[in-house]
């Protein structure tokens, strides 16, 4: 691999993989760079993240932390917040409803074209969300178009564009929160705080009825030949 010295010339070291890295508390693998010059082990930040270790600036010095997730730690942890394989997350919280531009115009775009592969893999998706009580059949004047999306495992991702509604929607606040607002509510006595990937986030946070018409989308069962819009 090609790296760049801290004299800013380019040269090339051998890496080892898959190297077993324990500390107190935690195993992971990683690949390591072997620079024979160098005089000092260094950890990168994605093995920082790996082994739990913190740099704090405290009475302006650099601290080193390792932070212990005890068993204990694990039980207080909300159940909820864990994924599990089948499961849709639907949050329990206020339906979210929008306002947009010209709501006597709907907002139609019509479907691209999908494979009938994609097609066949969107199907099961589809029909669990469905199941769910995510995704209910309707007849609608707006429409948004589906796209089905190949995973590097062959199976697919059910991505609708958004596009046109977003262009229509009436901003209430900031989409992103400012991040220096938020760490500031971080109280130097915390111990633990928790950064949360709402999987599916579209799928999981509910819609207000109102609002369910704007997000309209059509797809063709492909064993029934039949159009659906949900």
């Amino acid at each position: 691999m090609m790296v760049i010295g801290a004299k800013g010339e380019p040269f090339k070291v051998p890496v080892v993989r898959d190297v077993e890295i324990e500390s107190e508390n935690k195993i992971c693998l990683g690949d390591m760079l072997l620079v024979e010059e160098a005089k000092y082990n260094l950890l990168g930040r994605d093995l920082m993240v790996a082994l739990g270790i913190h740099l704090i600036m405290k009475d302006s010095k650099l601290v080193v932390s390792l932070y212990k997730l005890t068993l204990k730690d694990e039980k207080e942890i909300n159940p909820k917040v864990w994924y599990t394989q089948g499961e849709a997350g639907r949050l329990e919280m206020e339906p979210i409803s929008i306002a947009i531009e010209r709501p006597e115009d709907p907002i139609r775009v019509k479907q691209y074209p999908i494979s009938l592969e994609g097609r066949r893999g969107l199907k099961p998706i589809i029909e669990d969300l469905i199941a769910k009580g995510i995704l209910e059949p309707c007849m609608s004047r707006c429409n948004t178009p589906i796209l089905a999306v190949r995973k590097a495992d062959g199976s697919y991702w059910l991505v609708q564009d958004l596009r046109a509604v977003n262009e229509r929607t009436k901003t209430r606040f900031p989409v992103v929160a400012n991040p220096y607002t938020l760490l500031n509510q971080v109280s130097p006595e915390d111990i633990w705080y928790s950064v949360i990937d709402l999987k599916d986030a579209s799928w999981t946070c509910p819609l207000a009825e109102g609002s369910r018409d704007y997000f309209a989308c059509q797809w063709e069962d492909p064993d029934m030949n039949r159009k659906q819009s949900s």
